[in-house]
């Protein structure tokens, strides 16, 4: 009875065993013929995904074509922590190739994660050091869990050339500071998700769908800036700094006629990110008082009219009014005198003359208060003052006290005075074609240039050393206090000094500013802004090949060259084009003279100084004829003569 009963239970069993292996075969049929959605969509989003695929960033050149900011193949290391904390070599190798403890090696993995970035765009040093400590085999490959992912990283071949402005990216190539940030949405492009099987570790291994014809690389940027001139200015920057012991310096080239800004460089004794010619203000001082003059004279004033300086004192609501210096102390004088000194007294007087609503309307009309608009991030307009002023609040206007401006914004505003009366927008993009607009006669800016030559000629010009030899430079210093942020009140210490003029007549309207924040050596811009200028100013000049305008008798004495022994080289005949290159062409020095006609003073000097240390310069403009002839042997001892005649 006992056996029947264990055979029954035993069939049971076998039975039900049975029956379970019908329903897992059905299962198993129905799973691999027929399908389960659910799980189908699960093993999908296993193995397959979706990669980006980034597009290239594009370029920053100058304007000549030269790159500024490019893209450069890099590797980075990324890693599966799943498997490397299952792999404790792996993991072993990882910290020795990092140089850090196991430990803190382990502790920085996210154990959630099947993809993690150890270390973005790895330089190639750092790569050998990866091989030198065993975890980069020499056939390329890494321990199990680790791999290395192909990025672009934003290079900038000049380096740190024209930086504050160009700015910087992220690790994922995304603008975040001056014309990357600015103009990221062009630089970036567009890129695109492809469909891709994805290996155990989730790394893509097959790209399913290789379509990309919506990738977009980003689109080229080119700025207004000429990087030769820009490193030269960079350069004057650097030995200003060295003289003045400046906290800052600052300059810009524009060119007037178009708007292009050709330069604009900075210097400091801190990284600062920003480009302070743009985004920075400050009280612009005396270079308003041209400013003030073309409001007098469009109000009915001639520029031989008389203002009283009030022996140096002007007393108004209780306030004193002085001049800079206690011994300036000036009676009646001409309008174009109060420029050419800097009076303050007289620009007080003048201002008040004139009454705040058409003071402020002036201002207005050169732009002050209103961003330049270059479109460029942080771009200020300065603080410009109401048109309902206190008698003393009007007073210091007259002499830039009261109101801020950018250095871009006054840049722009003495454009106005170099074009003849024409107000342009300055641009840093260079495909970019800006507007224009009068703001005043060709007559009054005539008469305010005279007043800015004197600045530079007149016998009590304060900005006698932003001379440039062989052009007539018309310009304004100006020195003004800082607010101490801690009283609120003017600093006695600390100033900032600047210079802004054009040469007068030249062939191209090149309009230079410089800017010297916190000079410790000396406080006046006559000492600091305006030699700055003069080197800025030549180096603009000579980058474009502007003729002289204006007649001098020179002799130049190449004292250093007295000691240089001649020795015979082929005859180099000088054309313009070749004016800047000539004398890197001439390697070793040359008995034979070289043909320098069509070139400036300055070319035609440095072309020829290894040849004779004395040259004498007659008449302006371009070489018309030289003594002696092209070709003709020359000897240390002889002058070379050349005289120079206008190119019109």
């Amino acid at each position: 009875m006992e056996l029947k009963h264990s055979r029954s239970r035993l069939t049971f069993v076998m039975i039900a065993f049975g029956m379970l292996a019908l329903l897992w075969a059905g299962r198993a049929t129905y799973l691999q013929i027929i399908g389960d959605a659910r799980l189908d969509r699960l093993a999908r989003r296993q193995f397959n995904g979706k990669v980006l695929v980034q597009p290239r960033r594009g370029l920053i050149i100058d304007r000549n074509g030269e790159p500024l900011a490019i893209n450069i193949e890099v590797s980075s290391l990324a890693a599966s922590p799943k498997t490397l904390l299952k792999n404790p070599m792996s993991l072993r190798l990882l910290a020795r190739g990092l140089g850090v403890p196991e430990g803190v090696m382990r502790r920085r993995l996210n154990k959630q994660k099947s993809f993690q970035w150890i270390e973005r765009q790895i330089p190639e040093e750092r790569l050998q050091q990866f091989e030198t400590n065993g975890m980069l085999r020499s056939d390329g490959s890494l321990p199990q869990g680790l791999w290395l992912v192909k990025e672009m990283r934003r290079a900038y071949p000049h380096g740190d050339l024209a930086r504050s402005l160009i700015g910087t990216t992220n690790l994922d190539a995304a603008g975040t500071e001056g014309v990357e940030y600015w103009q990221n949405e062009r630089l970036r492009g567009k890129g695109v998700f492809l469909d891709a099987v994805k290996d155990a570790l989730g790394r893509p291994a097959i790209i399913a769908n290789d379509d990309r014809s919506q990738l977009k690389d980003g689109q080229q940027f080119q700025l207004s800036i000429d990087a030769s001139l820009q490193f030269s200015v960079e350069e004057h920057l650097k030995e200003s700094m060295i003289h003045t012991g400046a906290e800052s310096v600052v300059a810009a080239v524009l060119d007037a006629e178009n708007g292009q800004i050709l330069a604009l460089g900075q210097r400091s004794k801190g990284r600062i990110p920003k480009s302070k010619m743009i985004t920075d203000s400050y009280e612009p001082g005396s270079t308003m008082k041209p400013i003030l003059l073309s409001i007098a004279l469009e109000n009915g004033r001639k520029i031989t009219d008389g203002v009283h300086g009030g022996y140096g004192k002007l007393e108004i609501q209780g306030r004193v009014i002085s001049e800079a210096e206690a011994h300036e102390r000036y009676g009646m004088m001409t309008l174009a005198k109060m420029v050419e000194v800097s009076s303050n007294v007289g620009a007080a007087r003048l201002a008040l003359e004139a009454g705040a609503q058409k003071v402020v309307e002036g201002f207005a009309r050169f732009g002050l208060g209103s961003k330049p608009g270059t479109g460029f991030p942080g771009e200020f307009g300065g603080k410009f003052p109401a048109q309902k002023l206190k008698p003393i609040e009007l007073a210091t206007l007259g002499f830039g006290h009261g109101l801020s401006a950018t250095p871009l914004q006054m840049l722009r505003a003495y454009s106005a005075f170099a074009t003849g009366g024409e107000l342009v927008e300055p641009r840093l993009d260079a495909t970019l074609v800006p507007a224009k607009r009068r703001i005043f006669s060709t007559k009054i800016a005539d008469a305010v240039i005279k007043a800015l030559v004197d600045v530079t000629e007149g016998k009590d010009g304060t900005g006698k050393k932003a001379r440039v030899s062989g052009y007539k430079i018309a310009g304004k210093t100006g020195t003004s206090q800082t607010v101490d942020p801690s009283t609120k009140r003017y600093s006695r210490h600390r100033y900032i000094t600047s210079f802004i003029g054009f040469p007068v007549g030249a062939s191209r309207k090149l309009v230079a500013l410089t800017w010297v924040d916190y000079p410790k050596n000396n406080i006046y811009s006559a000492e600091t802004a305006a030699p700055l200028f003069a080197k800025v100013m030549e180096s603009a000049l000579k980058r474009y090949s502007v003729p002289t305008t204006e007649p001098y008798e020179q002799e130049v004495v190449l004292s250093e060259l007295a000691t240089l022994s001649p020795s015979p080289t082929p005859k180099v005949e000088a054309t313009p084009e070749k004016a800047l290159s000539l004398v890197n062409e001439l390697k070793t020095e040359a008995d034979s003279i070289p043909d320098v006609m069509g070139l400036s003073a300055s070319e035609a000097i440095q072309a020829l100084k290894r040849y004779s240390p004395n040259i004498r310069i007659h008449g302006f403009g371009v070489v018309r004829s030289q003594f002696p002839q092209p070709g003709t042997i020359a000897t240390r001892t002889d002058r070379i003569e050349l005289h120079l005649e206008s190119h019109e």
